[in-house]
């Protein structure tokens, strides 16, 4: 399939592969300063009817000196119908709109163009004259019934050289044809022509020559109908001249173009009427047409054209997969600098060598990489051959620019096939591949301007085995913000450091609850301890929180994290009746005093006064109930299994006594949190006698005492 910029990969691996370099060859800076000046120009309307030229940097219009045209029908070859370019055989860009306004035709790559020759006008300038062509902007027949009933006309813009300073310049010709012709005259300041069998008339000329060496360096643009007039000038770049020039030729519009010209030709042909222009052998050429035709739509490309010269070189194709000579149209930068709907073709006379690709089996291939295979036949011509993939099984051998617009990995590096007749094999290591993924492979080779595509290999990269879970050393604490401890209880929150815990970051919400049980997965991660399943309330890949079941045995138990990937090393675990601990986190650290999370009945906070910035605090007087929270207390009743929303008021089932400032507190609720699973709730009254400032808070389990260090703030 031909894409835009297919061309440019074609002839620049041509030039690795015979070393020619084409014509254009300027510093970007001159070149986008020239390129300024002629679209300056270029909107600058030509005076009136006559002959012009214009320099670089020069921005006026100078009157020259016009020449008759020749007549073109001196040639007395009748047309031959062959596969050449020309007499109706090329490409030409069909508007969408059928108002076209102008045309800009260029070569913009010309390879191995060294000669060219016009020997079917030896009777009149010489035999096999050299460098004797044309280029000729040619629109579609149109209806001109102002000039005559049933003819259509239509016009050529034309560059016309000839060696030594001959009959060389730009100049326009008009054409009226008819079955009437010739019984019927001509329309008025027309000639006849016998070979075309239609009337012609020329406008002056405006004199220049140049060489088919520069042909590269050319630009013929064709506007119809601009303020009356319709008008050809020719851009020509340094080549074998001495600067950037325009030469201009305009005419009153004589046939009415304008709003009839939907179709456009543009190409290199003979000099004079069927002759052709002869190249060299190995002449390539890109030919680039634009229309303006007010849109911004691609135009369509029609094998015809609209005239009877010719060349001697061939529409191209795609590749030897398909004989059907290829034209891309798309919008875009053209030769005029602004983008424009256009066409663009390959045309050459290399002559037909084709290439055997084959794509074969994929070696080595890893979750990330592969070496992919081909092999290729030159069949006696020099040839590159490389490997392009892609995860759609959509074969085409493109540019790395085009590519990188599809968003498809760069082709491998070309490989030169040498031109020998024996099948080579190649290999292109590739990286960066993705684990799982179906990825298709061809072979591509370029062997003059046929580019092949092979056969299509498929192969599947096989899945990355996820590294399995691991715990850290010492990776298991009891919540950290109720203590840290190494040591748990049945019963108790606990968090899990280490890698690969998970695949993602999920914390459980409602839509995770069974009714009123918690989880004992999320995200396929989960926990076991003991042998008992955990209920996880957080995973990621670094730190997983679970809740202890309630029928874990005390002792050391095993616990484990399994994934998809499979299940960690055992980690030891010791599990006590109870472990408790209250909620104090490090930012209820103030002044070097660790205050334990205590809240009044209206949501403020025991802490001093605006201790914490948007908490809003106090400190507690005697007769205060404060609600304090733990986790590791251990059974309560009525029994209430851990992972179990609380629904019911509940007691510790061991004895619980908490002290501040060393009197002890009255206990009005010691029991499971309402509403949570393994969170503890203890509403204390403030006792009186306490000193103000920063009281010791104390508690007991069973006459165990606790081991955190806390305070409450007193006030007077």
């Amino acid at each position: 399939m031909l894409k835009r910029t297919h061309f440019s990969l074609t002839l620049a691996s041509w030039i690795l592969m015979v070393g020619v370099v084409p014509c254009r060859a300027e510093a970007p800076t001159k070149q986008s300063l020239r390129q300024a000046w002629r679209a300056s120009m270029s909107r600058k309307p030509l005076p009136k009817r006559g002959c012009f030229n214009a320099e670089y940097p020069g921005t006026e219009w100078v009157r020259v000196p016009c020449v008759d045209a020749p007549l073109r029908d001196q040639s007395g070859t009748e047309p031959r119908p062959h596969a050449t370019v020309g007499n109706g055989n090329d490409f030409a860009a069909q508007s969408s709109s059928s108002h076209i306004s102008e045309a800009i035709g260029s070569f913009p790559s010309v390879f191995g163009v060294t000669s060219e020759i016009d020997s079917e006008i030896s009777t009149i300038y010489g035999p096999n004259t050299p460098n004797a062509f044309s280029l000729q902007l040619n629109s579609n027949l149109f209806p001109v019934p102002s000039l005559c009933q049933g003819c259509r006309g239509f016009e050529q813009f034309v560059f016309l050289n000839y060696p030594g300073g001959g009959v060389s310049g730009i100049f326009i010709e008009y054409w009226v044809l008819s079955t009437t012709f010739p019984a019927d005259p001509c329309p008025t300041g027309f000639a006849y022509s016998s070979q075309a069998q239609g009337c012609f008339l020329n406008t002056p000329m405006a004199p220049f020559n140049t060489t088919i060496q520069d042909l590269g360096n050319l630009t013929l643009l064709a506007e119809a109908g601009a303020q009356g007039m319709d008008a050809v000038s020719l851009y020509t770049e340094p080549g074998g001249g001495p600067g950037a020039q325009i030469i201009a030729s305009a005419q009153e519009s004589v046939l009415g173009l304008t709003g009839n010209w939907n179709a456009a030709e543009f190409n290199v042909f003979g000099y004079l009427a069927y002759t052709q222009a002869n190249f060299n052998q190995r002449a390539t050429i890109v030919v680039q047409l634009s229309i303006n035709d007010g849109t911004t739509n691609a135009p369509t490309c029609i094998q015809t054209g609209f005239t009877a010269e010719e060349n001697s070189l061939t529409l191209m194709p795609d590749s030897n997969v398909s004989p059907v000579p290829t034209c891309l149209p798309f919008y875009g930068e053209n030769a005029g600098g602004s983008p424009l709907p256009s066409i663009e073709f390959l045309e050459s006379n290399y002559g037909p060598e084709g290439m055997l690709v084959t794509a074969l089996p994929p070696s080595s291939v890893t979750p990330t990489s592969a070496v992919l295979n081909g092999e290729i036949n030159p069949i006696g011509t020099e040839g590159l051959a490389w490997i392009e993939y892609s995860t759609q099984n959509l074969p085409s051998c493109n540019s790395p620019q085009l590519n990188a617009q599809l968003d498809e990995p760069p082709p491998t590096p070309p490989v030169n096939a040498g031109s020998g007749e024996d099948y080579v094999q190649f290999s292109a290591p590739i990286v960066g591949l993705s684990p799982g993924t179906t990825y298709y492979f061809w072979a591509c080779a370029l062997g003059a301007l046929y580019q092949a595509n092979s056969n299509v290999e498929s192969f599947v990269t096989p899945a990355l085995t996820p590294p399995l879970p691991a715990v850290s050393p010492g990776g298991v604490i009891m919540a950290s913000a109720f203590g840290a401890f190494a040591e748990a209880a049945p019963g108790g929150w606990i968090e899990i450091y280490g890698t690969n815990l998970a695949a993602g970051v999920q914390s459980w919400t409602s839509a995770d609850f069974n009714g009123i049980n918690a989880p004992t997965a999320l995200g396929n991660t989960y926990v076991t301890i003991g042998g008992q399943q955990a209920f996880v309330d957080y995973v990621s890949p670094g730190q997983v929180n679970v809740l202890i079941p309630s029928n874990v045995p005390t002792g050391q138990q095993q616990l484990t994290v399994t994934t998809p990937a499979g299940s960690s090393a055992a980690y030891s675990l010791s599990i006590n009746t109870v472990e408790p601990g209250l909620l104090a986190p490090t930012n209820f650290n103030v002044g070097g005093a660790q205050y334990v999370v205590a809240q009044f009945a209206d949501g403020t906070y025991a802490l001093p006064t605006g201790a914490l910035n948007g908490v809003p605090s106090r400190p507690a007087v005697a007769g205060d109930v404060l609600v304090i929270y733990g986790v590791g207390f251990g059974p309560v009743t009525p029994d209430i299994p851990a992972g179990q929303l609380v629904g019911e008021a509940n007691a510790l089932a061991s004895d619980f006594s908490i002290f501040i400032g060393g009197l002890q507190c009255q206990v009005r609720y010691d029991g499971l949190a309402p509403d949570f699973t393994g969170l503890y709730q203890f509403d204390i009254v403030v006792p009186s006698g306490i000193p103000s400032g920063a009281a010791l808070l104390t508690f007991t389990v069973d006459g165990a005492n606790g081991t955190q260090t806390f305070y409450v703030p007193i006030g007077s």
